[in-house]
C-alpha cells in the first residue's frame, strides 16, 4: 500500500560555464535511476546509487550506513532503479509502506517500528560545483561478455577445431587427419571460450564520465 504526495528535493548550486564541462556533465544526466555511482566530493565515501541530475544538481541514494538492515538496502535499490521519484514524494510527507515492515516518509526511514535512518542520511543532494569526479562502473563490457559462457563455449570449439584440423593437415597431411584433430582441439577450446566468456561477463571496469574543470 502506498500512499503519496510529492515536491523535489534539490539543491542550489553554481553552474560553472565551461562548454567541456557542460558536456560531460550531460553524461551525467543521462544515467539510469538505480545506476551504481562513485562521487568524489566533500562527503564520506560510500555506495552510492544515481537518483536524479540536472544542470545545477545530483542527487544520489546513499545506502551504505551499516544501521540500515540488509532487506531496506535490497528493497531501496529496487525502487531507486524503478520508482526515483519516490524519494522526492518522501520529502512532502508521502508515506511509503511495503513488506518486511519497512516504511519510509519524511521522519526517514523505519524497519519494523524502529528507525533505521534520517531521509537526509539516505537521499543526499550534492552540489554540482562540489563535485570533483563521477565513476561509473560496467559490469560485462565487450564482445566476450555479451556472449557469455554459451556462446564463448560454441565461439571457442569452433575456432579452436578449425584450428586444429587445419594444424593436423599441415603436419601430416590431409589424407592421415580424421575428425579426431578436430572434436579434440574443439573441446578444449570450447572450455577455454567459456572460462573466459564467464570471466568477461563479471569482469567490473570503471569509466570517468565527469571531472570538474
Amino acid at each position: 500500500m502506498t500512499v503519496a504526495r510529492s515536491v523535489l528535493l534539490t539543491a542550489s548550486v553554481i553552474l560553472v560555464a565551461h562548454p567541456a564541462a557542460a558536456q560531460t556533465w550531460s553524461r551525467v544526466r543521462a544515467l539510469a535511476p538505480g545506476d551504481p555511482v562513485s562521487v568524489t566530493a566533500d562527503r564520506a565515501p560510500g555506495e552510492r546509487y544515481f537518483l536524479h541530475a540536472d544542470d545545477s544538481e545530483l542527487t544520489l541514494l546513499n545506502v551504505s550506513d551499516m544501521s540500515i538492515p540488509n532487506k531496506a538496502r535490497e528493497l531501496l535499490r529496487s525502487v531507486a532503479r524503478l520508482h526515483p521519484e519516490y524519494f522526492r514524494q518522501a520529502r512532502a510527507n508521502a508515506t511509503f509502506v511495503w513488506d518486511h515492515g519497512v516504511r519510509m516518509n519524511a521522519a526517514g526511514l523505519s524497519v519494523d517500528g524502529r528507525s533505521a535512518a534520517t531521509l537526509g542520511q539516505i537521499v543526499e543532494s550534492v552540489s554540482r560545483e562540489k563535485v570533483d569526479e563521477i565513476t561509473v562502473c560496467h559490469k560485462g563490457r565487450g564482445v566476450w561478455a555479451h556472449l557469455g559462457p554459451l556462446g564463448g563455449y560454441l565461439v571457442g570449439s569452433l575456432s579452436a577445431g578449425l584450428i586444429g584440423g587445419l594444424a593436423c593437415q599441415a603436419a601430416a597431411g590431409r589424407g592421415r587427419c580424421d575428425s579426431g584433430a578436430f572434436l579434440a582441439s574443439a573441446v578444449g577450446g570450447g572450455l577455454a571460450g567459456a572460462v573466459y566468456g564467464v570471466r568477461a561477463a563479471n569482469r567490473v571496469t570503471e569509466e570517468v564520465i565527469y571531472r570538474a574543470p
